[in-house]
């Protein structure tokens, strides 16, 4: 494989990486969208408690049926808590991936540059390499005449 295509294929693995991050973060924005939208309907859930707490004091013969409400709203609040833990995690996960990515995208670099240096090496050693090709084929040819001497 030559540099040249060496350094092709980095550059589309880091085109790919780069994808994958545009994607994480398109994916990181909306789970924090998601999580602003939960924290206002726990707040909301909250205000509707307190309300439901004030309106028990005054309320008493409907007590029953509020603390039905109040147990149901408990289970929706620990299922919100729930679904926020397992977001958490979600969000670790991507974290990690991401960091996972920025330390590919820095190899890739490294890798990159490497093959930089090399590809200017090359360069400089390719008139050398092209003078000793004429020289070698210069001495072939004196070779033949040699030859050609000896044989006649």
């Amino acid at each position: 494989m030559t540099d040249r295509e060496l350094l092709e294929v980095i550059l589309k693995r880091v085109e790919a990486i780069d994808t994958k991050l545009i994607t994480t973060d398109e994916s990181m924005a909306t789970m924090n969208t998601q999580l602003v939208t939960l924290d206002e309907n726990v707040a909301m859930m909250n205000t509707k408690i307190a309300t439901l707490d004030a309106n028990m004091v005054t309320v008493n013969t409907k007590l029953t049926t509020l603390d039905e409400k109040v147990t149901t709203l408990d289970k929706k609040v620990t299922t919100l808590d729930e679904k926020v833990t397992s977001m958490d995690t979600k969000l670790d996960a991507v974290t990690q991936q991401v960091v996972r990515n920025s330390e590919d995208i820095a190899t890739l670099r490294t890798t990159l540059d490497t093959v930089a240096v090399q590809t200017a090496q090359n360069a400089e050693l390719q008139p050398s390499l092209d003078s000793a090709v004429a020289k070698i084929a210069e001495l072939e040819t004196d070779m033949k005449i040699v030859k050609r001497l000896i044989s006649s």
